[in-house]
C-alpha cells in the first residue's frame, strides 16, 4: 500500500511540474536543475521544454553543440506543432547541419509550418519558389507569398518582392511603383532597411516617379503614420534650400512630432529656430 502511495505521489509531483518552474530554476542561473526539469517536461511532449531544449542544443551557448540532440529535440517540439522549432529543423535540412543535404525534406517542412501561418517558413517557401531548389521554380508563386507576407507585416518579404520588381529580375517586368508601394508598407512600419532603400532611390525617379512616390507617401502621413511625414521632411529638406521646401519639410516634421516622433520634434526645432 505504501509504494503505491510513493508512486500516486511522485506522479503527481510529476504532473505539476510546469514549464514556469523549469524557466524560473534557469533564470535564477540553476542551469543544471532547469536542464532536468525540461528534459522531464519534453518526454511528456511539451513542446515548450523540446524547443528549448532543441535550440540550446543547436546554438551551443549553455549546452555544447550537438547537432544530433539538437534535431532530436526540434522534431518532438515539431510534431507538436511548435512552428519555430519545425523552422530550424527545416533549416538544418536545407544547411546540411546534422544531416545530409535534402532540399526537399526541408520543403516539406517549411511547407507544412507555412500552411499553420507561420510567415517566416512562407518566406522560405517563397525563396525555394524563387530559386528552384526543392521545387520546380516559379517566380509569379514566389511573389505572391512574398507580397501576402509583406501585406502581414514580415518586412524582409517586402524587401525581396521590391527588389524583384524594381529591378526587374527573373525576367519580371519592372514596376517601379509596386516596389516602391512594398517598401512604404514596410518603411511606415519602422523597418530600417525600407526606408534607406526607399532613400536611396528617390533621385534616381523621374519626376512623375517621384510625384507618385511623394503621393503615397503623403497619403500615409494623412493617415497618421509618424514615419512617414518623418521621411517627407526630409525628402522636401533635401530637394534644394529654396523658402518654400524647407517650409513644406517643416510642416511635415510638425505632423510627424505631433504623432509623437521625436525625430520630427527635433527637425522642426532646428528649421523654426532658423526661421523657417
Amino acid at each position: 500500500m505504501k509504494k503505491i502511495f510513493l508512486v500516486a505521489l511522485l506522479t503527481t509531483l510529476a504532473l505539476s511540474l510546469t514549464i514556469d518552474d523549469a524557466r524560473k530554476d534557469f533564470n535564477l542561473g540553476n542551469i543544471k536543475s532547469a536542464l532536468i526539469k525540461f528534459e522531464r517536461l519534453c518526454n511528456d511532449n511539451n513542446k515548450d521544454a523540446c524547443n528549448i531544449l532543441g535550440v540550446m542544443y543547436y546554438e551551443g551557448k549553455i549546452l555544447k553543440q550537438n547537432y544530433t540532440n539538437a534535431m532530436y529535440y526540434l522534431n518532438k517540439a515539431c510534431d507538436n506543432e511548435e512552428q519555430g522549432s519545425c523552422y530550424i529543423l527545416a533549416f538544418m535540412y536545407e544547411n546540411a547541419q546534422g544531416t545530409d543535404k535534402n532540399s526537399f525534406k526541408a520543403y516539406d517542412i517549411y511547407k507544412k509550418s507555412c500552411d499553420k501561418k507561420y510567415l517566416q517558413s512562407c518566406e522560405k517557401i517563397a525563396d525555394f519558389y524563387k530559386n528552384g531548389t526543392g521545387v520546380r521554380q516559379n517566380i509569379s508563386k514566389s511573389l505572391e507569398i512574398y507580397s501576402k507576407n509583406c501585406e502581414k507585416n514580415l518586412y524582409s518579404s517586402c524587401m525581396i518582392a521590391a527588389d524583384i520588381f524594381i529591378n526587374s529580375k527573373f525576367n519580371i517586368k519592372q514596376d517601379i511603383m509596386k516596389g516602391i508601394s512594398l517598401l512604404e508598407n514596410a518603411c511606415s512600419k519602422s523597418y530600417a532597411n525600407s526606408c534607406n532603400t526607399l532613400e536611396n532611390l528617390y533621385p534616381k525617379l523621374t519626376q512623375e516617379q517621384l510625384k507618385k512616390a511623394l503621393s503615397l507617401k503623403h497619403k500615409l502621413c494623412m493617415n497618421k503614420n509618424a514615419k512617414s511625414c518623418e521621411q517627407l521632411g526630409k525628402i522636401y529638406a533635401n530637394i534644394d534650400n529654396s523658402r518654400k521646401n524647407l517650409e513644406i519639410s517643416k510642416e511635415y516634421f510638425g505632423k510627424a512630432c505631433d504623432l509623437r516622433s521625436e525625430a520630427g520634434c527635433k527637425s522642426y526645432k532646428i528649421l523654426n529656430e532658423n526661421g523657417i
